[in-house]
C-alpha cells in the first residue's frame, strides 16, 4: 500500500454488474421496473497489516442511503471483515433470498493485480474460489458492485468463466489502483468548494464524526444519485446512470486531478 500526501491508494475497485439469467432485453426491462431492492454488502476494511479501507466502509453506507432516499423498499444484509468462508456464507444469503425485484450487491476488499481477494486474516483467494458456484447470479436481475483495484482484470475473468452480465462498471484499468478521496482536504482538489451539494449530502448521511473519506467510485455514485430525482428502474435507465458516472469521472480526470483518478469503464 502506498500513501502519498495523506491519500491512500488501496487496492480496491468498484465494479457494477447487472446480471441476467438468459433474459432478452424486453424481459429484462420488464423485470427491472420495480420498487423493491435487496441490498447485500460485504466489506473488508479493518486490516492490521495494510491500510484500512475507511472510504469503502463509508461508500457502502452511502449507496444504501441513496436507495432509501429514492424510495426503494429494501431488505439489507451486511457482513464486514470476514474470510473466504464468510464470503461463501454471504453468497448463500444472496441465493436464499427469494423476494422479487432488484438485487444490489456490494463487495469491497484489498485485491492483488492478479485478482486475488486479500482478507483481514492475511489469506488470499480468487473470486472464483470464494464463489464455489455462480448461482448467485441466477434469477432476478442483479447489480454487483465490486469495489476493488485492478478492475480491468474482472471483466476478463468474468467472460472467461462464462459469467453473464448486462453492465459492468470497472473502477480502474487492470494495471491501475483506485483512490480514497478526502472531501475535507483543500488540495489537490477542494471538494467542498467544487462539489458542495455532494459533500453536504454525504455529511448528512454519515454524521459529524465522518472525516471525509469516500472511495473514488463511491463519490461518483453520489454525484449521479444527486442528478436523478427519480431512481433508475429499467435496464436502459441503469445504463444511463452508469454511463453518467463514467463520463463525469473522465471529466474529473482531465479537468481536476489525474493524481486522484482511475479509469471508470462501463462494460456491456
Amino acid at each position: 500500500m502506498v500513501a502519498q500526501n495523506n491519500y491512500y491508494r488501496p487496492l480496491v475497485l468498484l465494479v457494477l454488474l447487472a446480471f441476467t439469467n438468459g433474459l432478452n432485453g424486453t424481459e429484462l426491462e420488464a423485470q427491472c421496473v420495480t420498487d423493491r431492492a435487496d441490498y447485500f454488502s460485504f466489506v473488508n476494511w479493518d486490516y492490521r497489516h495494510r491500510n484500512d479501507l475507511i472510504g469503502w466502509k463509508h461508500s457502502t453506507r452511502l449507496i444504501q442511503a441513496s436507495l432509501k432516499d429514492w424510495g426503494y423498499s429494501m431488505q439489507v444484509s451486511r457482513a464486514e471483515n470476514s474470510s473466504v468462508d464468510g464470503l461463501q456464507q454471504f453468497q448463500q444469503k444472496i441465493l436464499s433470498r427469494s423476494s422479487s425485484g432488484l438485487k444490489l450487491i456490494y463487495l469491497a476488499s484489498h485485491q492483488t493485480p492478479s485478482g486475488q481477494i486479500e482478507f483481514p486474516n492475511q489469506t488470499k483467494a480468487f473470486w472464483s474460489e470464494a464463489f464455489v458456484n455462480h448461482g448467485m447470479l441466477a434469477g432476478d436481475p442483479s447489480i454487483l458492485i465490486l469495489d476493488v483495484c485492478h478492475a480491468g482484470v474482472i471483466p476478463q475473468v468474468s467472460m472467461n468463466e462464462g459469467i453473464p452480465f448486462d453492465y459492468l462498471l470497472a473502477a480502474s484499468a487492470a494495471n491501475e489502483e483506485t483512490y480514497e478521496l478526502r472531501m475535507f482536504a483543500r488540495r489537490p482538489v477542494d471538494f467542498r468548494r467544487r462539489y458542495p451539494a455532494a459533500v453536504e449530502w454525504m455529511k448528512d448521511q454519515l454524521g459529524s464524526e465522518w472525516e471525509g473519506q469516500v472511495s473514488f467510485t463511491g463519490f461518483f455514485w453520489v454525484r449521479q444519485f444527486l442528478q436523478w430525482p427519480q431512481p433508475p428502474r429499467s435496464s436502459a435507465e441503469w445504463r444511463e446512470f452508469l454511463r453518467g458516472m463514467e463520463q463525469e469521472a473522465s471529466s474529473f480526470t482531465s479537468e481536476r486531478s489525474r493524481y486522484l483518478s482511475s479509469t471508470l469503464k462501463v462494460w456491456e
